[in-house]
C-alpha cells in the first residue's frame, strides 16, 4: 500500500487540476454545474482528510462560486477558515450560511463560539441562544452559553442553563 501512496496523490492532483482548469470552461448548464460541484465536494473532502486544509479551502471556495445559495457549502467554507485560524473570514461565511439556510443550527453555534473568542459576549450569547432555539437538545451549545453567562456575570442565567445541562445529561 505504501508503494501506491505516491500514485494516489498524483492521481488526485491531476484530477484536481483537470477539474479546476478544464471542466469549468467546458460545461454550461445546471446539470453540469451539479456534476462539477459534486466532484469538487469529493475532492475537498479528500484533501481535508489528508489535512491539506488550504487546498481543501481553495476547492470549497470554487464550490461556493458554483452554488452560492447552498448553505452547507458556506458552512464547510467557514469551518475551513476556522481550522486555519482565519476567524473573521469564518464569521463572515457562517453568517452567510445562516442567511441562506437559517435551519443550520451548527452555524449559529460555531459563529457564537467565535464571537465569544473575540470577546463579543452579546453577539456570542445571541447566536448560542439561536442554536438552542433550533435544537433544544444541543448540549454543547448549552455548555458554551453557560460559560459565556458566567463570564458576563449573569448568575441567574448561568444557574438556569446549568440546570438544563444537568437535565439533558440525566436523559442520556
Amino acid at each position: 500500500m505504501k508503494k501506491l501512496y505516491p500514485y494516489i496523490i498524483i492521481f488526485f492532483s491531476i484530477s484536481l487540476i483537470s477539474l479546476l482548469v478544464f471542466l469549468p470552461f467546458s460545461f454550461k448548464g445546471k446539470k453540469e454545474d451539479t456534476f462539477l460541484a459534486d466532484s469538487l465536494f469529493i475532492l475537498s473532502i479528500k484533501y481535508f482528510s489528508l489535512k491539506d486544509y488550504h487546498l481543501s479551502l481553495k476547492i470549497t471556495r470554487r464550490l461556493v462560486d458554483i452554488q452560492p445559495d447552498y448553505g452547507m457549502n458556506l458552512f464547510n467554507l467557514a469551518f475551513l477558515y476556522e481550522i486555519i485560524s482565519e476567524f473573521d473570514s469564518a464569521i463572515i461565511y457562517y453568517e452567510r450560511c445562516i442567511n441562506v439556510d437559517p435551519e443550520i443550527y451548527a452555524a449559529y453555534y460555531r459563529v457564537g463560539r467565535l464571537y465569544l473568542m473575540k470577546g463579543d459576549f452579546n453577539e456570542g450569547v445571541s447566536y448560542l441562544r439561536s442554536a438552542i432555539h433550533l435544537n433544544p437538545f444541543f448540549l454543547d451549545a448549552y455548555k458554551e452559553l453557560s460559560k459565556a453567562l458566567f463570564a458576563t456575570g449573569d448568575i441567574r442565567g448561568y444557574k438556569e442553563i446549568n440546570e438544563r445541562i444537568k437535565s439533558l445529561e440525566n436523559k442520556r
